[in-house]
Formats: C-alpha cells, structure tokens, sequence
C-alpha cells in the first residue's frame, strides 16, 4: 500500500524511540535532522553550541523534494515531526493525491504532560547538541496546541503500538470460492479476453494481474470492461506499469510514453470515456494481493518478488509493479522465490517474459505474460481445490506486425517534426502537413511534402528526402554509387497527386494546404487509365499509396513518383515517361548517365559555365569512351550571339544602351533555346536512388534573384541592390522594371511565375 504516517505529538514523547525499536529509520524523513543538515551549530551567549532554527522554508522545500520522490516510486514514508501546528498539512495531502497515498496520523499525545517536562529538564542537563532547549512556556503552549488545534485534512489514526498489526503480511481469505481466476497481461486486447472470461461469476474471485492498456487495438474496450466490473466484490484489478499514464492522463499530465499518447489515449478520446471516470478505476488500483485459498498462500503481483516480506506494506509499490531485478531476470527471480519461500506459498505475476518461458517457469511461480498484443497469447491461471490450471488463449484480433513497425516510425518522426519551432504545421482534420518554415534554412523535414493521416498514422502523401548536397559532394566516390541519371526540370511551382485508401487527391502547398478529389482538367486522368497507373506502380514500388511530384509552370511535368512509405522507393524514368504520356503531361528530361568521378567533375564543370554552349551531352556518357570525356572541355563552343537590330522593340533602353548587357542577352536567348535545361533544376540520382541536387550558375542566380524579390516587397521599392552585379541579375533588374509599369501587382506573384515571363521573354529575343 502507499502510505504515508505523520508522527504527531510533543517533544520526547518517545517518536524516535519508536521509530528505532520498529527498525523504521530506513522509511523515515527526520525534519530535525534535515533541519540540521541545512546549517552548522552555533554559540549561545553562555558558550555552548546549539542548532538555531530562524526560518525552516529551505529545510522544507528539502523535505518535500525528498517525500515527492519517495512518493514517485510509491515508497512507504514516515515524517518524523511534531505535526501540532497546521502547517504543511495542505502540502501532504496535495502530495498525497497527486500519487494515490493514504495519510495516518500516528498519535503520541497519549504521553502526560507532567512526563514531557520531566524529559526536557533532563535533557536541559544532558545538553546534548542535537536536542532543542524549550522553556515550560514553549511546553504549554505547545501542549495546548496538541489537545485543541484540528488537523485540517482527511485522516486515519493509529496508536503507536498498532504499527504492527498495520504492517503485517495478513493474506486475505478467499477459500470460500469456488474457483479463483489470475488473468495475466492484456494490452488492449479484448477480443481475446471476452472469449475467454465471458461472463464474470458471483461464485468465483478474479484478479486481474495489470497492463490492460497499450500496444493493442481495443483499449478502450479493455477499459470500459474494468470500469464495469471494478466495484464487484469477487474482482480485484493490480495496476501494471503501463496503468501509469492513464494517471497522468486525467490529471492533464503528459505522458512519456509516445505509445500511450498517440494511441492508447486517442482511442480513449475518441471514444468518450470520461476522465473522473478512469480516475476511479485508478483508484482501485492495488499493487499487490496476498490471499489464502485452502492450504494455498498465493502472493499476486505485476513485477514478480524473490520472496513473501514479513511486512509487505513497507515495500514500495514500484517493487510490485515493476518486480525485482531486471526483464531478462525472470527465472532468476522465480528460482529465489522458490528457496526462500515455504512449500504452501506460490507466486502469480505478468510484466515480463522476454525468453519466452512457459507459464509455470518454476516451482511455484506462474508467469501469465505472452505478448498477447502481438499476436502471441492472453494466459490465465485458474486455482481451484484439485490445484492449479494453465490456460493459454491465441490473440486473433493484432496488429500486423509490418504496420506497427512503419507506424512507430512514423510516430517517431511525427513528433521531433511537432517539436521543431523551424517547421510549420498545417492541420486538415486527422492530416497535418510538415514544412520548413524558410526554405533557406536547411531544416530536416523527413520528405518534400510531408503529409501524415493521424488516425490511421500513414503517410498521406510525400515526397524526395529533404537532403540537399552540392556539387562538390557529389564528386565523393565513397558516397556515390555510379551510374547517376542526370535530369532536369523547369523552375516551377511544385504540385502532387496522392493516391491514397483508393483515391487520387490533388495536393497544393504554398501559404496553406489545398487537397481536393478534384483533379485538373489538363491532367488526363479517367478511368480507363487510372488502374494501369495503379497497376504499374504498385508492381514496381510494392504498394498502392504513392505520390507524383508535379512541376506546374504553363504546363505540368511529372517530376518523380513516390510510394508513401518511410523507406524511400521511386518509379524508374522509364515509368515516369510512360506514366506522363498517360496522363498527357510533360516528363522530367534526361540529360545525361555519368559513370565515373571523372565524367561527373567535368559535367560540374560544364554546369558552372555561363557562356558557353553544350553540345556534347544530346546523348548519355558512355564509361568505356574515355576519349569524349577529356574532350568534354574542347567540344564546347564559344560562340558570339547578337541581336538583331531590327527588333529592339521589347528590349528594355538600358538594356538596349549597353552593348555588353545586349550581347549577354543575346548569349542567354541562344543558351535557352538550344539548351534550354541549362535554366532548369538539374538533380542526379545515383543507382542507390540517392537525390542531389547539382548548383548551376543559373541556380545561384535564380536564388540571389528569389533573395532580391524578397526585399522588394519587403520594401516596396524597386532599387538597384549591390547584388545586381551580374549580366543576368542586371538584365533581369532591367526588364523588372519595365514589367511593372504593366503589371503592378507583380511583386505579389509566386517566384516561380516571375522566373517564367522572364524566360519568356529572354526566349522570344530575336538572335542572328
């Protein structure tokens, strides 16, 4: 049991006399001794050293750490003090049924008064250090405070002699059932447990061995089972370690348990079962029962014990809960039982059975833990006059084991995202959708997008791994893993069809989240095509939940497909050109396949170029021509593009007026229309379906553009910054300037919209 005994009475009334006679000391906080703890002696005027008590709040503010603690792991507690005065009882019982504690006043006022003044003048000669010199006043003052003051809280009373009778191991009789019934561990498995118990029977006892919640798919079931039955007199229900978080719970306490929290309780919410209601049955809760059926004495626990202490009420609750020793120390614990017990005694417990033992594991003891939740067995133990029984039920209503190891995953990763102040989170019913907040801050966001389904705790919809690497790493022959597919996409928005619980959803993230069923008119999706794009994924990527990434710019362009899994799988291109040509959509553009580090470092180079044209990757790379490798450099031509005169029309004057920007934008219109994906977001996937993405010239430009739009709406000015200092960045600035005088609103449109009329119209120069 979880008590706490208040010593009440008056100085040298004998409290720690009887504190050492009863060999309590191990149980006890001794104010005085904390008190003196907090301080050195001092000297009065006549020499002599003594403990001076000015003020006891730091010696309090001690004590209650210490009994809080105590009170966490469900020790038997006794305060040693004089407990006369009113103060801190309202902090005991806030402590008391914040951890299930019954409080009892153990009374010495039995001693005379005449008694007392005769030990304190005793002690006045004796002088020893450690004893306080009360005057007669104090005395009387103190004695007529014990006989009138009223303690303000709820109460039991003892005796100092009754201390024995309270903490004796007393078994509780139950010989008069007919049949007494040990249910081990649960889990939220009721289906099981109803087909085993049916109906519970006034001629027979139960006890219920703990962990009725977690893990499993019916814990609401399970609980409003107990609330039911946790009144009958022939029930007794133990609490488990698990039972823990149902406490915190009604007490709007978080639980540590992600299990519990995202699961367990979810179910309990949804499902309407009241918090004063489950706080109820919390109170039942014991930790143990020890009990006599016949000539059988049966000690019944969560944990598991090594023996049958004389006085089972000082052993703190967490021992029974949680057992002795450690999860892998099972049989050990059983075989100590069995020596240190008599041949009439035996032991019942659940918690732990990680080796797999069978239920009778040892003379005398029965385990009843099975993994029942996982598909494993509810085991029972029946008692009745010819003996003990053994009773093994297989669960058929668990969770897939695959399932709840993707799910635990997911749930892993769902919470670090909800406790990232860098990711923000939009919710739409069950689904909440993960982004990072500033897309310059390298935050890791698991996918791009993220879209998590919280009831059935799947992934909605995602995306490619949210891991970025340059160039430079890319040239790491330890990482990458040779060939890698160059390809390459227009700079546009990002849009996503999911197909998810048989139906396609389209997905749009920019300041909040859109999903419809509604798919765009220009997406050719009906129904003669839908299940061969069902079929032809599912055999590739092993699933039917997936999610195309959509550029969506003038037109679409399928980017990649992604199952909606925590591993990552991709469709190959050649899916992604046949899923395209389906839907009549564009399809991301192959450039090259590097096989070496060698083709890779000069394809690098070639990107980083800004002036000169490629025309040596129209076709892939081939490992074995070394030749075309070292001549990548030679084969690129330089060539001097100009405008023709004759069509200045659209040309911005100050573009027009500098003749070096002029023949830049002229080199820029030749690069666009014959290699227009020098423009584009270029990635690399390795043969491990690794993703890098490759930092162009124009990806630094694009970028320090995005960044230079920023400030301008920011300031709603349109100024010439110091990061204009490039051809392209000073043609773009030129032409910016123009455009609004047209378009006003322009510093409202999205980046992407922005970078495409620009293109347009570098595109529609008319070159020689």
């Amino acid at each position: 049991m979880r008590y706490l005994l208040l010593t009440r009475g008056m100085p040298l009334c004998g409290k720690t006399t009887w504190i050492k006679k009863h060999n309590l000391h191990h149980y006890t906080i001794d104010f005085k001794k904390i008190s003196n703890a907090a301080q050195s002696p001092r000297l009065d005027i006549s020499g002599r050293y003594y403990f001076h008590y000015p003020h006891q709040r730091i010696q309090s503010n001690m004590i209650f750490e210490l009994l809080k603690w105590r009170m966490e792991n469900g020790d038997f507690t006794i305060i040693e003090n004089l407990h006369i005065t009113q103060s801190f009882f309202s902090n005991y019982q806030q402590l008391a049924k914040a951890h299930r504690y019954k409080i009892i006043i153990v009374d010495f006022s039995h001693v005379p008064l005449s008694e007392i003044k005769a030990r304190n003048k005793e002690m006045k000669l004796q002088n020893p250090l450690e004893y306080y010199h009360y005057t007669d006043e104090e005395i009387l003052s103190l004695y007529d405070k014990l006989l009138n003051t009223k303690i303000p809280i709820p109460y039991e009373t003892i005796k100092p002699d009754d201390i024995n009778s309270l903490l004796a191991t007393k078994p509780k009789d139950l010989s008069k059932y007919k049949r007494i019934y040990h249910i081990g561990d649960i889990h939220g498995s009721f289906s099981v447990l109803k087909e085993y118990l049916g109906n519970i029977r006034d001629d027979c006892f139960y006890i219920f061995l703990g962990d009725y919640i977690d893990r499993g798919l019916q814990n609401h079931e399970v609980l409003n089972f107990l609330i039911k039955i946790m009144n009958n007199h022939n029930v007794c229900i133990l609490e488990g370690n698990h039972e823990r978080h149902l406490w915190n719970w009604v007490h709007n306490r978080e639980s540590s348990s992600r299990e519990f929290r995202l699961n367990t309780q979810t179910q309990i919410e949804k499902h309407g079962i009241p918090k004063e209601i489950v706080k109820n049955l919390c109170l039942t809760l014991k930790p143990n029962l020890y009990y006599k059926f016949h000539d059988k004495y049966i000690l019944c626990t969560h944990g598991g014990l090594p023996n049958i202490p004389d006085k089972l009420a000082i052993i703190s609750a967490s021992e029974f809960i949680y057992g002795t020793g450690t999860y892998m120390q099972t049989l050990n614990i059983a075989k100590s039982f069995a020596s240190n017990t008599n041949k009439n005694q035996y032991q019942v417990f659940g918690h732990r059975n990680r080796e797999d033992l069978p239920a009778n594991l040892y003379d005398r003891n029965y385990v009843l833990e099975a993994k029942v939740e996982k598909g494993g067995f509810l085991r029972a133990l029946e008692l009745d006059k010819s003996g003990f029984h053994e009773v093994s039920i297989a669960n058929k209503h668990f969770m897939n084991p695959n399932y709840r190891k993707n799910r635990d995953l997911l749930q892993k990763e769902f919470e670090s995202m909800q406790r990232n102040d860098y990711i923000s989170k939009i919710y739409i019913g069950y689904l909440v959708s993960f982004s990072p907040i500033n897309s310059k801050i390298n935050v890791a966001c698991a996918f791009e997008p993220y879209i998590v389904d919280t009831e059935t705790w799947k992934i909605f919809a995602r995306g490619k791994n949210n891991t970025y690497f340059t160039s430079q790493s890319l040239q790491n022959d330890n990482q990458i893993k040779y060939p890698i597919t160059i390809l390459a996409s227009k700079i546009a928005q990002k849009h996503f069809i999911s197909y998810y619980d048989e139906c396609f959803y389209y997905i749009v993230i920019k300041s909040g989240l859109s999903i419809s069923k509604e798919i765009p008119k220009n997406i050719i999706l009906n129904e003669s095509n839908k299940e061969e794009i069902i079929s032809l994924l599912q055999e590739e990527l092993g699933t039917r939940s997936f999610c195309l990434e959509l550029g969506v710019e003038k037109s679409y362009c399928l980017i990649n497909i992604f199952a909606n899994e925590i591993e990552t799988k991709e469709a190959s291109y050649k899916s992604l050109q046949k899923i395209a040509n389906l839907l009549q959509i564009d399809c991301i553009t192959q450039i090259a396949i590097i096989n070496s580090a060698q083709e890779l470092r000069q394809f690098a180079i070639m990107l980083q170029s800004k002036q000169k044209l490629i025309k040596s990757l129209k076709k892939p790379l081939k490992h074995e021509d070394s030749n075309e490798c070292k001549n990548i450099e030679n084969s690129m031509e330089s060539k001097s593009t100009y405008i023709n005169p004759s069509n200045l029309v659209k040309i911005p004057n100050k573009i027009r007026e500098d003749l070096y920007l002029l023949k830049a934008l002229g080199e820029f219109s030749s690069i666009i229309k014959t290699q227009p994906f020098l423009f584009w977001n270029i990635i690399a996937i390795d043969s491990s379906k690794n993703i890098y993405n490759f930092r162009s010239f124009i990806s630094n430009e694009y970028q320090a553009i995005e960044n230079i739009l920023g400030i301008w709406a920011l300031h709603g000015c349109i100024e010439k910054l110091v990061w204009i200092n490039t051809p392209l960045r000073e043609i773009f600035y030129f032409w910016f300037i123009e455009k609004m005088k047209d378009k006003s609103d322009l510093l409202k449109k999205d980046i992407s919209h922005i970078w495409s009329l620009f293109l347009d119209f570098i595109y529609n120069i008319n070159t020689n």
